[in-house]
């Protein structure tokens, strides 16, 4: 399996790491850069030919590096000898390898990473064109005028072998600081043993025409598909009887070379024949020539190339005739009866070689065509296929990634900088390594809040009225204050606590996050906002005068009944009481209380305390002025706290009824213009400006 994929250079990808597990999903708008990825990946395996057109910069070389994390399946199908190569290229248990393309190589070559001489003197490469064709003193003479601070070392020095044995040991004997890693080709043996344990890519597109793709020969999509299907039968008896008919098949059409070199002629008496016919002929104008036929027998994947697939949808036709949306139906359909057969795999035999086939599959936007009911039950099959071969997915649609079985989430994004080309960058998230995120995640998409993870900003509000409200008269004040046109989504937070998680998580994939909060967040919850410290003082500054107006006017704290029976069934409230009646034992016996003690008294009844300042802060800002001041730094931090208290405070008379939900859709029909809004929303005078609250909170959604 592939745990890690850096590219450099390629395309739009500048330089990209994305670490990988089983199951990678990847998202972004169009034009990010997703597709480019899955090629860059397929391109590492193949090594296909590359364009000029190819290289982001044209003076650096193309690398895909990739780590590989082998297992005894791969492991099984080397020699011993194969086997013995391979771990001496393994390190801490992963193999790394790169896929190098230079400016001038459109081939590529696949590389590993080895420390090498920074000083070019010690270029192997180099050093063999310099040497060629020179013998005895000449190669002496040569070594010398290269590396004159060896001297001693050359002296006696006549053959090439020996000049590159005593530079090797020179090398062995340079110091780190004197190396520098590199990239190293590996030898032609070596790569086809690596490309024994690399899986095959299956690259399904997201073509608009899947003509093409749906045609059965190998090298189109369904080809592959099949080819795969196939991979499961080769090994069963009646299947093994057939190939062995093909190779007799080849022994009477063709000569045959045994192990010994000895040439075995049984071929047909016909074959012979025409062969003998067709060389009298041509020897007539080419008296030295000699024509031999060599007939392929037909191979068990040539069969499956030449199939037809042929659908009932009431008409009975070739599925190339069929409509897209049946066309992708059908692909994926052949995915999940694999899935299906390699888990009933225990019934069925197999040859050894076909059970450690593995596959990567490259899949660009596998939602196309497809019902979103459908979409969910493709993905079940991609989580489960996951659990035997590799998945990378692009896509537009939050059915096609879950914490439970994506285990690299991925955001790519393009940066777009003046005098240079646009440039692809990736955010990834590890869920599989960071059980927090995962849990959140989670969270997030039992919510349905997971499309959120494919807009650029989000807006938080703390329930379903503020929701309805807000996307509602947005779009009253302003046409395009829209929420949903300019694809922004208007998330509950579900308490107050979730703000800073939701700002983090939300922010590992460069997602900008605003909030609309009730204003006894200045008072309770204000610390989980994790807001600035100058904000922070700012806030403490009115605390201070809220305190103070509390003490001056003897301000009568209500605590309704619902409250004190909550505050009662709390066990540290209780608590709390207990240690408040020993104080009043203390002082009833005379006894004085420490400063420590009446600190500790004022802090017994925090809840009694803050319900008290939240109702001094409901003041207008004439007579509270740091409320504003609070309010107007919170939003430097994208944090927009309602002055006037919670969302319900803005409502028009006359509302009444029903949940809240209800309450909020009923105000909807009542505010229909913008004087309507500005009749319940109060104006605010921040830098200079002066409008309403809430045109100051969506002209900076909005911007």
């Amino acid at each position: 399996m592939f745990t890690s994929l850096r590219v450099e250079n390629y395309r739009g990808l500048k330089e990209v790491f994305i670490p990988m597990s089983s199951f990678v999903c990847i998202i972004g708008e169009n034009n990010a850069g997703k597709s480019t990825t899955l090629l860059a990946i397929s391109l590492f395996i193949t090594g296909s030919k590359l364009t000029s057109n190819d290289f982001f910069n044209s003076s650096k070389p193309i690398r895909v590096e990739v780590e590989i994390k082998l297992n005894e399946h791969q492991l099984v199908l080397l020699t011993p000898e194969e086997k013995a190569i391979i771990e001496t290229l393994i390190q801490n248990g992963r193999l790394k390898l790169i896929r190098r393309y230079d400016s001038s190589d459109t081939v590529g070559s696949l590389c590993i990473r080895e420390k090498a001489p920074i000083d070019k003197r010690y270029d192997m490469k180099k050093l063999e064109e310099q040497l060629k064709g020179k013998s005895g003193y000449a190669v002496e003479e040569l070594m010398l005028s290269i590396f004159p601070e060896h001297a001693s070392d050359w002296t006696g020095l006549t053959t090439q072998k020996s000049a590159k044995e005593v530079t090797l040991k020179l090398i062995s004997h340079l110091s780190n600081e004197q190396l520098v890693e590199t990239d190293k080709p590996l030898a032609a043996n070596v790569v086809s043993i690596v490309k024994k344990i690399l899986p095959e890519p299956i690259l399904i597109p997201a073509v608009k025409d899947i003509t093409d793709d749906v045609k059965t020969k190998e090298s189109a999509t369904f080809g592959k598909l099949l080819a795969i299907l196939m991979n499961l039968i080769e090994g069963a008896e009646e299947v093994k009887q057939i190939v062995e008919s093909f190779n007799k098949l080849k022994g009477l059409l063709n000569k045959i070379v045994s192990e010994d070199g000895t040439v075995l002629d049984n071929r047909l008496k016909q074959v012979v024949n025409i062969e003998s016919s067709i060389n009298t002929y041509l020897r007539e104008n080419f008296p030295k020539a000699k024509l031999e036929f060599q007939i392929p027998p037909p191979q068990l994947r040539q069969v499956f190339s030449t199939a037809q697939i042929m659908v009932d949808d009431g008409v009975i036709g070739d599925i190339e005739s069929k409509g897209d949306g049946l066309k992708r139906a059908v692909m994926f359909s052949i995915l999940r009866s694999y899935v299906e057969l390699k888990r009933q795999e225990s019934n069925i035999q197999l040859s050894v070689k076909n059970v450690r086939q593995q596959y990567i599959f490259l899949f660009e936007e596998p939602e196309l065509f497809l019902h979103p009911q459908s979409q969910k039950i493709l993905f079940e099959a991609l989580s489960k296929l996951s659990s035997g071969h590799q998945i990378v997915a692009t896509t537009h649609s939050p059915a096609f990634f879950s914490p439970t079985s994506t285990g690299v989430f991925v955001k790519m994004s393009k940066d777009y900088i003046a005098g240079s080309k646009p440039i692809s960058k990736a955010i990834f998230i590890d869920l599989h390594n960071d059980m927090s995120k995962k849990d959140f995640f989670q969270i997030l998409c039992y919510e349905n809040n997971a499309a959120a993870f494919f807009a650029q900003k989000v807006l938080l509000v703390e329930g379903d009225s503020d929701i309805y409200f807000f996307k509602h008269i947005s779009k009253v004040l302003n046409n395009e204050w829209d929420f949903d046109n300019k694809g922004i989504p208007v998330i509950k937070l579900n308490g107050k606590g979730n703000v800073a998680r939701f700002k983090e998580f939300f922010g590992y994939f460069g997602i900008k996050v605003y909030c609309i909060l009730d204003l006894d967040v200045l008072i309770g919850g204000f610390a989980k906002l994790e807001a600035a410290a100058t904000t922070t003082e700012i806030r403490a500054s009115m605390l201070e005068v809220i305190d103070r107006i509390i003490d001056q006017e003897n301000v009568i704290i209500p605590l309704g009944k619902e409250k004190i029976v909550r505050l009662v069934q709390s066990y540290t409230w209780r608590d709390r009481y207990t240690q408040f009646m020993r104080y009043v034992t203390k002082v009833s016996a005379g006894e004085l209380l420490s400063d420590e003690e009446r600190m500790e008294l004022e802090y017994l009844f925090p809840e009694e305390k803050n319900e008290g300042r939240k109702l001094v802060l409901q003041r207008g800002f004439d007579a509270l002025p740091s409320k504003l001041d609070t309010i107007i730094a919170l939003y430097a931090e994208n944090t927009y706290v309602l002055s006037q208290g919670a969302v319900e405070n803005y409502y028009p008379a006359g509302v009444q009824g029903g949940d809240k939900p209800t309450r909020a859709m009923q105000v909807c029909q009542l505010l229909n213009t913008r004087d309507e809004i500005n009749q319940v929303c109060p104006s605010l005078e921040i830098n200079g400006e002066t409008t309403t609250e809430f045109e100051h909170i969506f002209k900076r959604i909005f911007s």
